[in-house]
C-alpha cells in the first residue's frame, strides 16, 4: 500500500542529507583538508613463482669437521626422485632444478643413529644451494625407552659409537653413579637396561651418560619424579612379588617365551625380560612394592551450623574433603572431584606424602560423591578405594563460626474461635 505522506517524508530526508554531506565536502575542500584515500584493489592473484633453474652443489666429508672427503656415497634427492654418487673429493651435484625444497638422503649410513643426517635443501629460484654434510662417528643422543619416571624405573637405553665398535667397553652412568655395562658391536652401537636408583632425588633434572674409553660418548636428561617405579615382577598384580613370579620371569627370559605372562617383568614393553628387568624385580621382592594409595576417607560441612538459622543464610554451600595416602610411596599432584557437578567442583592437592592426609574445600552437594586422582596422574597401589559416596556431608565442629542470621521465628498456633 502507498502512502504519499511517508513517501513525502523519505524524499525530504534524502534531499537534507545530499545538503549536508555536499556542505562537508565543500568546506573541506576549501580547507585543503579533505584528501580522498584510494582504497587498494585486491587482485586475488598470487605474483608468480621464480621460473630460473639452478644447482643444489654438495659435499659429504669424513670427518667431523668435513675436512676429510667421503667418496662413493650415494646420495638421494626428491620431487623427482634422482640418485648421485660422490666423487674422489666427496663432492656431489643435481643440476638444473626448479624453485622448492628438496630433502636430501645418504647411503650406505649408520645403523640405529645415522651418521649422515637427512638434510633440507632451498632452491630459491635465483642462485644456487650449498649442502655441506660432515660424518658424525659418535652422536652425542642416547635413545631412551622413557625420560621421566619415579626412581626404580626401569628404562632401555641404545647409542652409537666408532670407539665402541668390536666389543669395546661402554659404561652407563646415572650423573657420577654407574649403573650398568655394555659392549658394543662391530658397528659400534650398544643397548642396555639400567634401573634408576632408588635414592635417585625426584627434585631436578638427571644426567644419563654413557663412558667410552674414559671419555663421554653420549649424554639424555632424565626427570626424576614422585612416586614409586611400577612393581617389576608383579606378574598377578597383588601389590608384591614372590619367588614364583620371579622364577616365572626367568623362565621366559631363558626361553624367549612369551612375555604376556608375565606383562610386570617387561616393564619397557619391548618383549623380552632382561637381566637388569629381573634384578629389579629381585629388589621389589626383598624391598616390597612401592607405589601411593590415594583414598577419599572424609566429607564434612566447610561452616557448623546452628539450626536456628537456615543453611543457606550460614552459606553451607562447601564442604571439606580430605583424601589420605595409604600407600609406601608419596603422591604427586592429583584432582578431587565432586562428580555431582556444578561450577567449583574441583580442587587439586599438589602432592601428598605416604602415610599423610590432605583436605581442601569443594562445593557442597547434599548427596556425596567424590573420585580421586580424576586424571590417573598417580600411579597408585589399589585403584579401586578413590570414590567415597555418603547421603549428605558430615555435620562440623563450630569451631568455624557461622555469620550472623535471623533465627527462624516459631509459628504461632491460631486460635481456635469460641463457639457462642
Amino acid at each position: 500500500m502507498h502512502n504519499p505522506a511517508f513517501a513525502g517524508a523519505a524524499a525530504a530526508l534524502r534531499q537534507a542529507l545530499l545538503v549536508v554531506v555536499s556542505f562537508a565536502f565543500a568546506t573541506a575542500a576549501g580547507a585543503g583538508v579533505l584528501t580522498p584515500t584510494p582504497r587498494p584493489t585486491a587482485t586475488g592473484t598470487p605474483p608468480p613463482l621464480p621460473t630460473g633453474r639452478y644447482d643444489i652443489i654438495g659435499h659429504v666429508g669424513t670427518g667431523a669437521d668435513c675436512q676429510d672427503d667421503a667418496a662413493g656415497v650415494t646420495v638421494h634427492i626428491s620431487y623427482p626422485e634422482s640418485t648421485q654418487v660422490t666423487s674422489s673429493t666427496g663432492n656431489f651435484l643435481f643440476p638444473d632444478r626448479p624453485y622448492g625444497g628438496y630433502t636430501l638422503s645418504f647411503e650406505p649410513n649408520c645403523p640405529l643413529i645415522p651418521c649422515y643426517p637427512t638434510q633440507y635443501a632451498f632452491l630459491d629460484g635465483f642462485s644456487d644451494a650449498h649442502v655441506e654434510v660432515c660424518y658424525d662417528g659418535c652422536p652425542a643422543a642416547l635413545l631412551l625407552s622413557s625420560s621421566s619416571g619415579p626412581a626404580g624405573t626401569v628404562v632401555d637405553l641404545a647409542g652409537r659409537c666408532d670407539a665402541a665398535r668390536s666389543r669395546h667397553r661402554v659404561e652407563i652412568r646415572f650423573d657420577d653413579q654407574p649403573v650398568a655395562e655394555v659392549f658394543g658391536d662391530d658397528a659400534g652401537v650398544y643397548r642396555s637396561t639400567f634401573m634408576v636408583p632408588l635414592d635417585a632425588d625426584p627434585s631436578g633434572t638427571h644426567a644419563i651418560r654413557t663412558i667410552v674409553d674414559d671419555a663421554q660418548a653420549a649424554i639424555a636428561s632424565f626427570a626424576v619424579t614422585v612416586g614409586g617405579a611400577p612393581c617389576v615382577g608383579d606378574c598377578d598384580h597383588s601389590g608384591a612379588v614372590t619367588v614364583d613370579e620371579i622364577v616365572r620371569g626367568a623362565h621366559i627370559a631363558l626361553t624367549q617365551g612369551s612375555t604376556s605372562a608375565c606383562d610386570a617383568m617387561d616393564t619397557t614393553r619391548d618383549g623380552t625380560i632382561t637381566i637388569e628387568e629381573l634384578i629389579a624385580a629381585v629388589d621389589r621382592a626383598l624391598n616390597a612394592c612401592r607405589a601411593a594409595d590415594l583414598v577419599p576417607v572424609s566429607a564434612r560441612y566447610s561452616r557448623c551450623v546452628t539450626f536456628p538459622c537456615s543453611a543457606d543464610e550460614q552459606v553451607t554451600h562447601f564442604m571439606e574433603v580430605c583424601v589420605a595416602n595409604r600407600g609406601n610411596a608419596d603422591a604427586g599432584g592429583f584432582y578431587v572431584l565432586q562428580t555431582n557437578g556444578g561450577p567449583g567442583s574441583a580442587a587439586r592437592i599438589e602432592g601428598l606424602a605416604a602415610g599423610e592426609e590432605a583436605c581442601v574445600e569443594i562445593r557442597f552437594a547434599p548427596a556425596v560423591d567424590i573420585l580421586v586422582d580424576t586424571s590417573n596422574e598417580v600411579m597408585e597401589r589399589d585403584e579401586t578405594n578413590n570414590h567415597l559416596a555418603l547421603a549428605l556431608p558430615a555435620p562440623t565442629a563450630c569451631d568455624v563460626l557461622p555469620p550472623p542470621c535471623t533465627p527462624t521465628a516459631t509459628p504461632t498456633p491460631a486460635q481456635t474461635p469460641t463457639p457462642t
